[in-house]
């Protein structure tokens, strides 16, 4: 057979959507152009557009790129390239999506190409099978320039408040400066392999050493970012303060460990299992437009950098943040400082559902996030944080 769909390269549900409408001696034209989809079929194909040039033999793609805008522009998806590697189905990637992914090294070679991925793909899936690509480079976008933003958007720096202020505070932020003598970068984690992930829920392990490298030359819209849960060292957790001290979920979990102990739902993880997490990443990573699961309070030390965080208070029920079409397709924090940051350079609120407000977060520096509080980070710095 011609073997045109490189079936470890693609989901298991592409890969069945696609089937459900190919018949044998179908060309890509004729699939590309079917009127017989099941339901959800659009949202496939279009995932499947994302990186015909490792699935499709050279042929096909010369005959792809007459099939319309849609699969041209597919073909300059630089960011296809990781998420490909990254959802490869092969040995290395774990059944379990709470492994963390699979193991990612990135040799000097790879990390000296226009992209990064791309080298990484050719290298696990054998340069000869795929077709060249060969890009212009990305050139890194540039940060905020968090000078010209506005003053009196900009949260100050406020004394630890006590469990009734933080309550009575009405679901806004508290910046507590210099809360923690701790201090770690990337060089301090060690070599072993941390859980990293992207904002697209693709993850991946690697060590801080290589995260480091990768960070220092990504061009990727989204970098990876170091998000871990497991045996953290001791030295670098915080602890919380004052006001948070009292852990309800703490004494719940103890008394019910028999419930939650052998459970895989996302509740029994976070009760059990996920309350202390080390957040790391380079210059550009981020984290994007959220509120803490079941309405969780928290707060975030940073060991190390700086880093940029937006708020949203909604001034009613069903209100999101800027940019946002609904709660789960909030678009990577760079991407949405570059597309709205002009409106935290104005005093006034420019016809938005409610008020946003900012902060530049250093090392030291502590901020208490209260229960269903929208927000967003940006890190100006190669940053650490508990």
């Amino acid at each position: 057979t011609k073997e045109p769909l490189r079936a470890g390269c693609l989901q298991r549900d592409v890969l069945f959507q696609l089937q459900s409408i190919a018949l044998p001696g179908d060309d890509v034209y004729a699939v590309s152009h079917s009127s017989i989809e099941p339901p959800e079929m659009r949202s496939m194909r279009q995932e499947l557009w994302r990186h015909p040039s490792l699935w499709l033999e050279r042929n096909d793609i010369l005959v792809l790129r007459c099939c319309g805008r849609e699969p041209l522009n597919s073909l300059n998806d630089a960011s296809a390239w990781r998420r490909v590697v990254l959802m490869a189905d092969d040995e290395e990637r774990p059944h379990n999506v709470f492994d963390g992914g699979r193991n990612v090294a990135f040799s000097s070679q790879e990390l000296g190409s226009v992209n990064v991925w791309e080298a990484l793909c050719r290298r696990n899936h054998g340069s000869t099978s795929l077709l060249p690509w060969n890009p212009r480079p990305r050139q890194r976008k540039p940060l905020p320039d968090v000078d010209r933003f506005s003053v009196e958007r900009c949260l100050k720096p406020a004394n630890p408040p006590s469990p009734s202020e933080l309550i009575a505070h009405g679901g806004s932020p508290f910046l507590l400066s210099n809360f923690s003598e701790v201090r770690a970068s990337l060089q301090d984690l060690g070599s072993r392999r941390w859980r990293c992930s992207t904002q697209g829920e693709l993850n991946c392990r690697c060590t801080a050493d290589s995260l480091q490298k990768y960070s220092a030359v990504t061009t990727d819209d989204d970098p990876l970012v170091l998000f871990d849960h497991e045996d953290l060292p001791e030295n670098l957790v915080i602890e919380p303060p004052a006001c948070m001290k009292d852990d309800l979920l703490e004494d719940f979990a103890s008394k019910t460990e028999e419930l939650w102990r052998d459970a895989e739902s996302g509740a029994a993880q976070l009760l059990g299992r996920e309350r202390r997490w080390l957040v790391a990443g380079g210059r550009g990573a981020g984290s994007q437009w959220h509120r803490d699961p079941f309405w969780t309070s928290a707060y975030h030390c940073l060991l190390s950098g700086r880093k940029l965080w937006c708020f949203f208070a909604p001034a009613g029920a069903g209100c999101l943040p800027p940019g946002l079409i609904d709660e789960h397709s909030a678009p990577a924090a760079d991407g949405w400082f570059r597309e709205w940051e002009h409106l935290l350079r104005c005093s006034s609120e420019l016809a938005v559902d409610g008020a946003l407000a900012w902060c530049v977060q250093g090392p030291g520096d502590c901020v208490l996030i209260p229960p269903g509080l929208w927000h967003c980070t940006l890190n100006l710095e190669e940053s650490v944080a508990f």
